[in-house]
């Protein structure tokens, strides 16, 4: 619905009509013929179908389809060179940088140099600069020494960034004997009781199961679970359902 002032002109696609009065107009798009209402008078106005078919600058269209398709090409630019190099990531400002996880989920496009240092003489022994987080460092660069020195007979110690279990036994299997100091359990980890965090189950080795400072043993039905970067088992026992220390243990309602 449309209202206009006296004497004002209305455009109605190649139709332009002088008012002499306050105008409603009213036009249904599924109907061809459409009434202007004037009080007291009122008359219709054919128009044809095609009247109100917008006019197309089709020059500006093709203008803007080429535009589109000149930019698709430059996106794939990119993705063919990923398929060549057998890569998954590109930086365009710095070719050879690499998005990495630092802490708490922030990512930074970034390099990360490892070194290794003589404790005895401070000398470094080695260094290289990687696309890997810490967590993927320990094996590699333990390996990297072991060939510097011809030997395995030293000790590698690291920082609680380098505490991945798949490394240290990396490390254990080419028998460099390696000392890497345990992360803080996460607040989210942690038990209502410190007397029931984690350190405080004893892992059976043998057996594959773990006891709770209860005594309840706890088994996991032999399925690794893959959270990457890590691989997982659960363990747990139907003894939690009823266990009194329960809140002290757990604020889970799944057990």
């Amino acid at each position: 619905m449309l209202l206009t002032e006296p004497n004002s002109e209305i455009r109605i696609p190649r139709k332009t009509i002088t008012t002499k009065r306050i105008l409603i107009i009213t036009w249904p798009i599924s109907k061809i013929s459409y009434m202007i209402t004037s009080m007291p008078l009122m008359w219709p106005i054919p128009l044809k179908p095609w009247d109100w078919i917008p006019i197309i600058d089709k020059e500006k269209i093709r203008e803007k389809i080429a535009r589109l398709n000149e930019r698709k090409q430059q996106y794939k630019k990119p993705e063919h060179q990923l398929a060549e190099e057998g890569q998954e990531q590109l930086s365009t400002t710095d070719p050879e940088s690499r998005k990495l996880p630092i802490r708490q989920n922030i990512i930074e496009v970034c390099y990360n140099i490892q070194a290794s240092v003589d404790d005895k003489h401070n000398l470094p022994v080695d260094f290289k600069t990687t696309n890997n987080n810490d967590t993927h460092a320990l094996a590699n660069m333990a390996a990297r020494t072991k060939s510097i020195f011809g030997h395995n007979e030293f000790t590698e110690l690291a920082d609680k960034g380098y505490h991945t279990g798949e490394e240290i036994r990396r490390c254990h299997e080419m028998g460099i004997e390696t000392l890497v100091a345990i992360p803080k359990t996460p607040v989210s980890s942690q038990a209502p009781d410190p007397a029931y965090n984690q350190d405080k189950f004893r892992y059976d080795r043998e057996n594959d199961f773990y006891l709770c400072p209860q005594g309840q043993k706890l088994t996991s039905n032999g399925t690794w679970y893959h959270n990457h970067p890590y691989k997982t088992k659960h363990f747990k026992t139907k003894a939690c359902l009823a266990c009194p220390v329960k809140e002290k243990c757990t604020i889970s309602k799944n057990y």
